[in-house]
């Protein structure tokens, strides 16, 4: 039987007076030994997207989010001899949720912009290659990231304007935080999955840790 909790919290930014909210459900199925990680986002249009544009942007998105997590990552017992039920490991998978009407269960609410202003977590300009249904989808991987509970790291004003401070833990590699065109980090899974989602509080076995799918 799958076993399904809530995740939630606020975090406060290192840079600038924000403070990030994070907010999903995951969903543990022990039969075919994987785990999902599920936000809601409830999404507002223009009104002049007709249903064919805004069925492709939400295309474009899933396929972008996919991409960037999904058969990439697994859990694994660190003692398997201790550990009866998926023993060789969880594979990890995030798919959104988005909706276009209103319910009181969003996790998120963003609006969808027609033109290329920045966009940040509640804001979506699809003039910009990172949110267009044409192009890499980075910018939406950067925002779902902060909705799964990761901060900025911006390294300089190169990335934020005004910033001159790097966020990158002392010797961290880096990685999507910073800049939309790289990659998730196997740290910043371990975050959202140890930190976050308080994985070994909710697992079976005693203690998991993050390998390569």
């Amino acid at each position: 039987m799958a076993q399904r909790w809530n995740v939630g919290g606020n975090i406060k930014a290192k840079f600038g007076n924000v403070v990030v909210k994070y907010s999903y459900v995951m969903t543990y199925h022990p039969e075919k030994c994987s785990l999902t990680i599920r936000p809601k986002i409830q999404l507002t249009f223009p009104s002049t997207f007709t249903k064919a544009k805004k069925d492709g942007l939400i295309k474009a998105w899933n396929k972008a989010i996919a991409a960037a997590f999904n058969g990439k990552w697994k859990v694994v017992p660190v003692d398997p001899n201790r550990c009866e039920q998926c023993k060789n490991g969880i594979a990890i998978r995030v798919r959104v949720k988005f909706v276009t009407s209103w319910t009181w269960t969003d996790d998120f609410e963003v609006t969808v912009h027609d033109d290329n202003v920045r966009s940040d977590v509640n804001n979506w300009h699809v003039k910009d290659k990172d949110f267009s249904a044409t192009g890499t989808g980075g910018g939406v991987v950067h925002e779902l990231c902060h909705m799964l509970g990761l901060e900025d790291e911006y390294v300089d004003e190169s990335t934020y304007p005004g910033k001159k401070e790097s966020d990158l833990p002392k010797g961290a590699k880096d990685g999507i935080m910073n800049n939309t065109s790289k990659p998730i980090l196997d740290r910043h899974m371990e975050i959202i999955l140890f930190n976050r989602a308080k994985l070994n509080e909710k697992l079976p076995c005693p203690t998991y840790k993050l390998a390569k799918q």
